[in-house]
């Protein structure tokens, strides 16, 4: 990544990949995709980085290529309905609607992931 991607490129001919693509081939996440009905990721905050090549935009494009729903657990979300709804999120439960003081969303921040789990929850008949 960076500058040690350049460098390995400029002297090693070496191929540039999206670290999330690596993951996603290594741990067989294609597959895992396509045989879901429902598919969960999480971001600490979802905002315009994180659809253009982050790990969720790695994850918005294979729930796309094969029609699954996308949820998203994020300790905050800075994009809007309209945004959410045209990258393919289906629902996103964020800590910050809960507690906006980032440091106490972080110190306790299973808590807050219990409370969205459960949010989360009621909407799973929708599915």
């Amino acid at each position: 990544a960076g500058g040690m991607g350049f460098a390995l490129r400029s002297f090693f001919n070496a191929k540039l990949t999206p670290g999330w693509k690596l993951i996603f081939n290594i741990l067989n996440i294609e597959e895992s995709i396509k045989d879901a009905h429902l598919v969960i990721t999480g971001e600490g905050r979802v905002d315009g980085q994180s659809l253009s090549g982050k790990l969720l935009h790695g994850v918005i494009n294979l729930t796309e290529k094969y029609n699954k729903k996308l949820w998203v657990f994020c300790g905050s979300n800075m994009l809007s309905d309209r945004e959410l709804i045209d990258n393919g999120i289906d629902r996103i439960f964020s800590i910050s609607d809960l507690e906006p003081n980032k440091e106490r969303a972080i110190l306790n921040a299973q808590k807050y992931l219990h409370k969205i789990s459960l949010k989360a929850a009621t909407f799973l008949n929708e599915i």
